[in-house]
């Protein structure tokens, strides 16, 4: 099977600089007690820490939608949510799911909406 490109769009978000930072200060007419590179030294590490994951938006996990966990190599997969099992504390939600490609093709498993979701790197669609 094939797969078209992942559904989640890339980050396309623009490089700050001091110049920007500096600009946007005079705009709102802002004065802080730090210079215009201190503040673009804490900007790019919120963005940094970001994109590490500090602040992640858990994906939503909907049944009969195909995954990956956009990893290297052999650890690759694919699942694809089969059914799914609600309980009344959302935290105890089960997901069942079939491995389609990659590492365990074949096997079924299962796990919290939340686990799974802590797995997915991307959404794709099949073809």
């Amino acid at each position: 099977m094939h797969y078209a490109l992942p559904v989640r769009k890339p980050d396309n978000s623009p490089a700050i600089s001091e110049a920007h930072i500096e600009e946007a200060m005079s705009r709102l007419n802002v004065v802080v007690d730090i210079n215009s590179r201190e503040l673009g030294q804490i900007i790019e590490q919120s963005i940094q820490i970001s994109r590490e994951g500090g602040n992640k938006v858990m994906p939503r996990v909907i049944r009969d939608h195909v995954y990956c966990n956009d990893l290297p190599g052999p650890q690759w997969s694919i699942r694809q949510i089969t059914d799914e099992r609600p309980s009344d504390n959302p935290e105890f939600d089960l997901v069942i799911y079939k491995t389609i490609e990659g590492a365990g093709k074949g096997r079924s498993g299962s796990c919290t909406r939340d686990e799974f979701a802590t797995w997915i790197g991307s959404e794709i669609e099949p073809r």
